[in-house]
């Protein structure tokens, strides 16, 4: 997984987003939303949080909920959002974003006593994943509010992975993950009062995170050498295997997790967020708590219509986003009302439901997460959560012969044996999904019709933009060209299967070399102007169908479903198209996890 996540709409909405680890198993990813881009399952809650992967996940690498961050990610994702089934599906957006959170810019020292304190305290409890960006952000946002109570919270974090038995551990986001988790964790150990300062820098350079615990630690004026001895030897392994016991014990598995007083958390994720949370938990509130200012009133417009059913259910997203504007006032309008219509024709909507709000949205103290997926609809600023019900073309097939109707899911042609699956080619979710397809090509080898199809956004002709940054746009290329030129026996996943052993590697012509491909064929495409129209026009069918979770599988092109291994990706084939033998054949199915289980997965995006 790259070094620095997109925070889908979920996390940076204050929605609650996460980044989990299934056990053992699953999720899927997102791409970064572009100029007209979903929160997409980025809203799933506030508290968003990153799945955490397991020992069996590849790369030892994570509508119901959108906004989850509109906080954490927010927006959103952590919004870890499920709207609607896969349209609100996603992972991460670049750390820089993520925390961007109101009154977490300059902090500085963190000294948990800072302020000593006899009376009760509050306990509270995070467990998180130390790169990931909605464990990062929830860490940076909560540490002002440390030094200001000081004393009376007695705050612990403990961190997120699989511990292999062996002295050796897995994490979502590879080795370095694991790494930082240790320096935290010997930081906490020989610097207990100042420990937060520590990983607070840390967390703002993510990127660097193993590598800069150390200047972090100088520049906290902590015991260098005492961490340093624990983070190298066996102390520090020791310190991570009691932690990640602490965190099995209360089954979290998403960063972050949050417990206040033993009770899970799902409320805003901005520094205010947690000090207000925080404040009410007191029975005799300290001086700090006594004069919180009142939440900023915002306004917002949530037009849905009935016909659409459970996919335009905004009720979920509602009460992530008032997580993050506590003093969010919802009006709510059905299109077939004549000011629902009205709202419609005046936002320019082209589909349901929306999240329409006034321009009081700016003061709110969500704004910071949720901005970047805001965009202008009339009077108002639409949010863009992964909206797909074309109250026009999906209300009836009537209209389906029209050209603005064309392409829309409810109107387009079933195929029989056909699966295409869209991806981002460095979104570790993506690449489980090609890496299963193996087998499934194997098993069904005569019997599909199989596509590649990559999520992107072209922000201008010619200039593209992809949940991973630049690297991703080129890979998402060079595997076109492979697609277009070794198409045949589906030749070009030998080049994709090779790649994704090591897909940050920019050394990519062994893989079409290796594999009996002309190398120089592959980069005069990829780097020239057909590359750029292969994927130009190959985005084009996750943007008419509003696909933004990577991976997502649709199955004779008319229903979608997520799976990150084989078993996950049978079943999806085979609820459409029965009878086939490869539907009877015992394909993979991860460790622990049944083969129903086993569909869902994770994603990026």
């Amino acid at each position: 997984m790259a070094e620095e996540e997109k925070i889908t709409a979920e996390a940076n909405a204050g929605v609650v987003k996460e980044e989990s680890r299934k056990p053992k198993a699953t999720r899927r990813a997102r791409r970064k939303p572009k100029a007209k881009r979903t929160v997409k399952r980025e809203v799933k809650r506030e508290a968003a949080r990153e799945p955490r992967k397991s020992k069996d996940d590849i790369m030892g690498v994570s509508k119901d909920t959108l906004l989850s961050v509109l906080l954490a990610l927010a927006i959103l994702a952590s919004f870890y959002f499920f709207f609607q089934a896969n349209n609100l599906r996603g992972e991460v957006d670049s750390l820089k974003r993520l925390i961007g959170s109101p009154g977490t810019t300059g902090s500085t020292g963190t000294t948990l006593t800072t302020i000593p304190y006899s009376g009760e305290r509050v306990k509270l409890d995070f467990y998180v994943m130390s790169k990931c960006p909605y464990g990062v952000q929830v860490l940076i946002a909560v540490a002002p509010v440390l030094k200001q109570l000081g004393s009376s919270v007695d705050f612990s974090a403990n961190y997120i992975a699989d511990d292999n038995g062996d002295e050796t551990f897995s994490s979502l986001h590879g080795d370095t993950e694991v790494q930082g988790d240790i320096a935290g964790l010997c930081a906490k150990k020989y610097a207990p009062t100042k420990y937060m300062d520590v990983v607070e820098c840390m967390s703002k350079d993510v990127g660097n995170i193993p590598a800069n615990w150390q200047s972090c630690a100088q520049q906290a004026g902590v015991d260098v050498q005492s961490i340093k001895t624990c983070y190298e030897g066996a102390e520090g392994k020791n310190l991570l295997s009691a932690s990640i016991v602490k965190t099995n014990s209360v089954g979290a598995t998403g960063s972050p997790t949050i417990y206040l007083n033993g009770q899970s958390y799902n409320g805003g994720r901005a520094t205010n967020d947690f000090l207000r949370a925080i404040c009410s938990a007191f029975n005799t509130k300290p001086d700090v708590c006594k004069n919180l200012p009142a939440p900023v009133k915002v306004n917002v417009v949530a037009l849905s219509d009935t016909r659409c059913g459970a996919d335009c259910d905004l009720t979920n997203l509602i009460s992530q986003l008032k997580s993050l504007f506590p003093g969010l006032t919802v009006q709510q309008l059905d299109y077939s009302s004549t000011e629902g219509k009205s709202v419609y024709d005046n936002a320019n909507l082209t589909a349901l439901p929306a999240l329409l709000f006034k321009d009081d949205v700016q003061k709110g103290e969500g704004y910071a997460n949720v901005q970047r997926y805001l965009e202008p609809a009339g009077q108002y600023m639409s949010l863009r959560i992964g909206a797909a019900w074309d109250p026009y073309c999906d209300a009836t097939a009537e209209h389906c012969s029209e050209a603005k109707c064309n392409g829309r899911m409810s109107c387009r042609p079933e195929v029989p044996k056909k699966l295409d699956v869209f991806v981002m080619s460095q979104c570790p979710y993506g690449i489980q999904a090609l890496d299963a397809m193996k087998e499934i090509l194997q098993v069904f080898k005569g019997q599909m019709n199989f596509s590649v199809n990559y999520i992107a956004s072209e922000t201008s002709p010619g200039v593209f933009d992809s949940l991973h940054g630049a690297g991703e746009v080129a890979e998402d290329i060079r595997e076109l060209c492979a697609i277009k030129y070794y198409s045949q026996d589906y030749k070009f996943m030998d080049y994709i299967l090779c790649r994704n052993k090591n897909i940050q590697s920019t050394a990519w012509e062994s893989c079409a070399t290796d594999n009996g491909m002309d190398a120089a064929k592959i980069k005069t495409c990829s780097e020239g102007a057909e590359g750029k129209q292969l994927l130009s026009e190959n985005i084009k069918a996750a943007d008419q169908l509003n696909i933004g979770g990577s991976p997502t599988f649709l199955v004779n092109n008319k229903k979608t479903f997520n799976a990150i291994n084989a078993a996950g990706i049978q079943s999806g084939f085979c609820g459409s198209n029965t009878g086939l033998s490869g539907c009877s054949a015992t394909v993979a199915t991860p460790a622990g996890a049944s083969a129903t289980a086993a569909g869902s997965g994770g994603s990026c995006g």
